[in-house]
């Protein structure tokens, strides 16, 4: 199959064939793999070796140095943004932005490398701030943005007055550190609207991580050898970019999935050593690969191949799979909405979809009208902008953010059209959806929230599937990052593999709050689960995803979303590996693509109960029959339709203004797997009293704001110490409150996250 070259040669622990053979085989070999790597990388060679010649041709006729001196700059940017790649894409080091930290670093090369580093991050808290001032506005995102840029450009030229009068220690031309500075504003938007959303442990390890990637972009511009013979070396410009594509290429595991998947490996191998093993094998590898072009006989040793599936190796699934002029299209819910209700996949009811601020009488009505609800952006990411209303009292409404009035809630819509969640969109378009209550079943397990089920779907063919369950820890909310327990299930019966609680890298025998077995149950109505699934899938038009399907009152499984990026945490919660299995799939022979929904599905559950075993595969005069038998048997059942929701209720036509919808149902929330790359859908959350909440923000804003004017005042009497300690303060102060926050350290010290 397609992947079989690309991915089995270069999976982290490959295996290939024994030697053995004469020297002429083992030539034809190495001239297959020759060919087949230059018909790959030879187009990208022949660009890289176009840029590599026109710099010696410059290099020839004028000097580069004398050519280039005026463009050190782009130099920097492109040395340090091919760190940055390797930093991202092969350690695994998560960041706000791909490349903005090289940019922002070029403030450390201006205020040098400490000052510049706490004028950032005072000016990031500074915008910070300002994001919760302008809150009660509730602004869209044009003018929201607009109002921090100004608050960062105006934060940047104060502190360069501050310095000019003796305030703060010298620090050189503003010009060279303002435009970098003010890219802290989009910095500070996204990280508060992820605060706001999901907490503060999420966005804290993604400042982090972008912290950690200034300095390391830092560290490459700010070295002027590396500088100057990079821009005086024609051949490290192509040889950089082939690098740099090439490691991006190859699915092995980066460095942080090491640590993620080590249940996976040998448990006598931790995985730094797993990592050195790795390559040494990669080496090997190629060593044989050279002694066989110069016509010796290698002996191969067998190795056991990786199961585990890795974010790089499952981003070309997705390339492969989920075709690019799909994926906006099943991004947006709205649209995929569409597809399940007109194929009867039973989904959320939809009551509005409004896509402009002069259709929010009809959100207005909605509000009036009903107790229970769902509001949420059509395109929103990992739970950012759902407001699950559960009840009202009077003129207030209980909901997942609070208590809210029938104004804040339309106010709350018209945010969403305004555009912001909707990244660098302009507008976006709101939802206001039903309410689901969870099954009996599902509520004695996990206590409160609403959790569902992930059923991962490739081909056609339901491949692993868990259950993702709320707990205290992560405020109700189905998330795996925050806390909830992740319990795989066997696909072919939905009884359970194990729990795992990835927040505390820990095994379960029971769910930690209500003391439910996990380990033995069977979810209710599996079948029906499985095949909604499946169908939702085929709806996207998906070749790869992860479809998320929740229990409802009378077992009723109802779509919550169909993920275009499904994440890779199901495998620590099933103990098993999923690359092994999408390959078993992709192994197939053609006429098994073609397969019936209910026949993929029976024979997915048979795999799954004999452990993908090679043998588990039916021979093609068993298919043939099957498929003759089932289309026998499709004459005298056409006109009886499955019935595989249980005790459904009808649905009122009445009620439904506009699509279904298939997003979650979820109360607060946040991303499930890796957010950059991955972006699974919201997550639930249980009712939060409002009322605390928000007098704890109070109270921290008031002794804040206290504590800076008493600070500020001693600064402004004593002078330059002062206003300098405070200067420091800021900064030490935020990032250690970064710290805490992503190591989980607020029990120690007796905070209590939001």
């Amino acid at each position: 199959m397609a992947h079989d070259a690309g991915r089995r040669t270069d999976g982290s622990l490959e295996h290939e064939p024994p030697g053995g053979g004469d020297s002429g085989t083992h030539r034809n070999a190495a001239s297959a793999w020759l060919g087949e790597q230059a018909w790959t990388f030879g187009p990208l060679v022949l660009l890289a070796s176009l840029l590599s010649a026109a710099g010696v041709l410059v290099g020839q006729t004028v000097g580069l140095s004398v050519a280039l001196d005026r463009s050190r700059i782009f130099f920097q940017i492109v040395l340090a943004g091919a760190v940055m790649a390797v930093v991202r894409n092969e350690v695994g080091l998560r960041t706000y932005g791909l490349f903005a930290p090289v940019v922002i670093a070029f403030i450390m090369v201006g205020a040098g490398p400490v000052w510049g580093a706490i004028l950032f991050v005072n000016v990031l808290v500074v915008t910070l701030l300002s994001y919760r001032a302008l809150q009660p506005l509730k602004l869209g995102t044009a003018p929201r943005v607009a109002v921090l840029l100004s608050v960062a450009g105006i934060a940047t030229a104060l502190a360069f007055v501050a310095s000019d009068v003796g305030l703060l220690p010298p620090l050189t031309n503003s010009q060279e550190v303002f435009f970098p500075t003010i890219i802290s504003a989009w910095y500070a938007d996204r990280a508060a609207s992820d605060i706001e959303e999901r907490g503060w442990t999420a966005p804290a390890k993604r400042l982090l991580g972008t912290l950690v990637a200034i300095v390391v972009a830092y560290l490459v511009i700010s070295t002027d050898a590396l500088v100057d013979w990079f821009m005086t070396t024609p051949v490290a410009w192509g040889v950089t970019l082939l690098l740099v594509a090439y490691l991006g290429s190859r699915p092995t595991f980066r460095l942080s999935e090491l640590r993620r998947f080590g249940g996976h490996f040998d448990g006598k191998r931790g995985p730094v050593s797993v990592g050195v093993l790795r390559l040494r094998l990669r080496l090997a590898r190629y060593g044989r690969r050279l002694a066989r072009l110069a016509g010796r006989d290698v002996d191969e040793p067998e190795l056991e191949e990786t199961e585990v599936l890795a974010m790089k190796r499952r981003n070309q699934y997705i390339e492969e799979y989920n075709p690019p002029h799909l994926r906006p299209s099943a991004d947006e819910k709205a649209h995929v909405n569409r597809r399940l209700t007109g194929l009867g996949v039973e989904s959320p009811k939809t009551y509005a979809v409004v896509d402009d601020s002069t259709d929010l009488d009809v959100a207005s009505r909605v509000v009036t009208e009903r107790d229970e609800f769902v509001v949420k952006p059509s395109k929103g990411y990992g739970g950012e902008g759902i407001v699950v209303v559960s009840g009202r009292d009077g003129d207030e409404y209980r909901t997942s953010k609070g208590s809210m009035t029938e104004r804040d809630l339309v106010d709350h819509v018209r945010r969403i059209v305004d555009g912001q969640y909707s990244g660098l969109e302009s507008d976006g378009k709101a939802i206001l959806e039903e309410k689901l209550t969870p099954a009996a079943f599902m509520r004695d397990l996990h206590g409160d929230g609403v959790a569902d089920v992930r059923v991962i779907v490739f081909r056609g063919y339901p491949v692993m599937a868990m259950t993702r369950l709320p707990t205290q820890a992560s405020d109700g909310a189905a998330n795996l990052h925050l806390g909830a327990v992740g319990v795989g299930l066997n696909v072919a019966d939905g009884t359970p593999l194990g729990a795992f609680q990835q927040s505390r890298d820990r095994e379960l025998d029971a769910h930690p709050d209500t003391g439910a077995s996990l380990t033995d149950f069977r979810l209710p109505n599996w079948d029906g689960v499985v095949e909604t699934a499946v169908e939702a899938a085929a709806a996207s038009g998906l070749g790869y995803t992860g479809v998320d399907v929740v229990l409802t009152e009378g077992d009723v499984p109802k779509v919550l979303e169909v993920n275009v990026r499904p994440g890779l945490g199901i495998q620590n919660t099933t103990g098993d590996g999923l690359f092994r299995r999408l390959e078993f799939v992709e192994s197939l022979p053609a006429e098994y693509e073609y397969l019936p929904a209910e026949r993929k599905i029976e024979l997915a559950q048979e795999w799954d109960a004999a452990g993908y075993a090679a043998e588990a595969l039916p021979d093609a005069d068993a298919l043939h029959e099957s498929q003759t038998t089932a289309a026998v048997d499709s004459v005298g059942t056409a006109a009886e339709p499955t019935q595989r929701t249980g005790e459904a209720d009808a649905v009122d036509a009445a009620d439904v203004v506009g699509p279904a919808n298939t997003d979650a149902n979820r109360e607060g929330g946040a991303t499930d797997e890796d957010a950059d790359e991955t972006t699974d859908g919201a997550e639930t959350t249980v009712e939060r009293t409002g009322s605390e909440r928000l007098v704890r923000r109070r109270l921290s804003t008031i002794g804040g704001g206290l504590t800076s004017g008493a600070l500020l005042t001693g600064a402004l009497l004593v002078g330059f110490p002062v206003f300098t300690a405070l200067f420091v303060l800021v900064a030490v102060g935020f990032v250690g409150r970064l710290c805490v926050e992503a190591f989980g350290l607020t029990g120690v010290f007796g905070d209590e996250r939001e």
